[in-house]
């Protein structure tokens, strides 16, 4: 009976190894696509984070250039509480992607940002901020690692 036994044990010893193989393959498989996603994800969402920065500071400049001068400048903007998470995109959202000129199939994916900006050397003036202001930006990362800014707020 031990010899019989013996010999199915031999015949499925490669066998085993062979779905020892298989699954070890597919573990690595799917281990390096989540890694490969995240790089991405982090990726893509420092260049929305960079985008809407620089939109928001050009936009307080503006803002204060409009009104007069102040020690205040845009340049000079600290942001604070920055969340971000990949929100989806409406039809006005990807008309401004369209019109600045790309495809909306190039869109990876869109982020939305919210946080505080500190405007430092902020004093009283025409510009409607307060020295601690609440910001919302939505920026369209597309498949070149550029982002289109398809809408910012500030207060």
């Amino acid at each position: 009976m031990q010899d019989r036994w013996a010999g199915v044990r031999r015949e499925l010893t490669p066998l085993r190894a062979g779905i020892g193989l298989v699954v070890t393959v597919i573990l690595v498989v799917v281990i390096w696509q989540g890694y490969l996603t995240m790089q991405g994800r982090q990726t893509s969402e420092g260049v929305a984070t960079a985008a809407c920065t620089d939109a928001l500071r050009s936009e307080i400049e503006a803002t204060f250039d409009a009104v007069g001068g102040d020690a205040a400048t845009g340049e000079g903007a600290q942001f604070s509480d920055v969340a971000t998470r990949p929100v989806g995109l409406t039809d006005d959202d990807r008309a401004i992607v369209t019109g600045a000129g790309h495809s909306v199939d190039t869109i990876e994916v869109a982020w939305a940002m919210t946080g505080s900006v500190t405007i430092p050397g902020y004093r009283s003036s025409g510009a409607a901020y307060g020295p601690t202001n609440t910001f919302a930006c939505t920026a369209a990362v597309l498949d070149d690692d550029t982002a289109v800014v398809v809408r910012r707020t500030i207060n």
